[in-house]
């Protein structure tokens, strides 16, 4: 991986890695910027970055899943979570993962973990 990729980019890298061996899998970035070094292309089959304003990022978004026909979508991170869960409800995606990271969510008490 590149010297940049930690966190929560390097978790979606390695499970990627690990499907890729049984599954063909996609990789669709929503950011509001480039990813700049790092790079999910040696990760996956098919890749895709979206770095435009959100109304670009839904509709670009429902059309791949829509092109491509995913059996299962995994979300990584909130901005994706919301947006991918929706349109996959939509697309009739029958298994959508959600999977948010972050140690400043709140628990059930309102405090912060």
């Amino acid at each position: 991986f590149p010297v940049t990729i930690r966190g929560a980019e390097k978790q979606l890298s390695l499970l990627a890695n690990e499907l890729r061996k049984y599954y063909e899998v996609g990789i669709c970035v929503i950011s509001n910027n480039s990813t700049g070094n790092i790079d999910f292309r040696e990760s996956c089959s098919e890749y895709f970055e979206i770095n435009k304003g959100v109304l670009f990022q839904i509709f670009y978004l429902r059309n791949t899943i829509k092109i491509f026909k995913p059996d299962i979508i995994i979300n990584w991170l909130y901005k994706a979570d919301v947006l991918g869960s929706i349109i996959a409800k939509f697309e009739n995606i029958e298994v959508i993962i959600n999977s948010a990271r972050n140690t400043d969510w709140p628990n059930r008490k309102g405090n912060y973990c």
